[in-house]
């Protein structure tokens, strides 16, 4: 009866109902990670095959607190061969690293700080509607 209706299952996509939004959650954070190991692989037999040692298996940004979106934004059009690597967060000041290990922390931080001033009124990206009591895009 479905594929009289709606054509030849395909995809779970076609029945969203079947699967809870937890089990979604699952199955796109394991994608997510086979994706990223497979980068990190493919990047790594790149690098040894082209003879390159500058090879890394993070996409790591260097960005500073000071401008720290049109760094980020810098950063990722440069990278964009490393989108699916897991992310690195570095902080510099004056051109000089900060201290600090990345295990999750600076990264959550720099994305803390990075929604903050996209969201900040002066910024001009996001407007706060007053009656709905959302963002939307200015």
């Amino acid at each position: 009866e479905f594929e009289a209706t709606h054509g030849p299952l395909v995809s779970l996509c076609q029945v969203p109902f079947i699967m809870t939004t937890e089990a979604k959650v699952r199955i796109l954070q394991g994608e997510s990670n086979l994706q990223k190991r497979n980068e990190m692989r493919n990047s790594h037999l790149m690098a040894v095959y082209e003879g390159r040692e500058d090879w890394s298996e993070f996409c790591e940004l260097r960005v500073t607190r000071e401008n720290l979106v049109q760094d980020a934004i810098d950063q990722v059009i440069c990278r964009t061969q490393d989108m699916k690597k897991p992310l690195r967060v570095v902080f510099t000041t004056a051109g000089v690293e900060e201290e600090g290990l990345d295990e999750g922390g600076v990264t959550k931080e720099f994305f803390q700080l990075l929604v903050r001033q996209l969201f900040n009124a002066d910024y001009g990206m996001f407007t706060y509607k007053e009656d709905s009591h959302t963002y939307w895009f200015n």
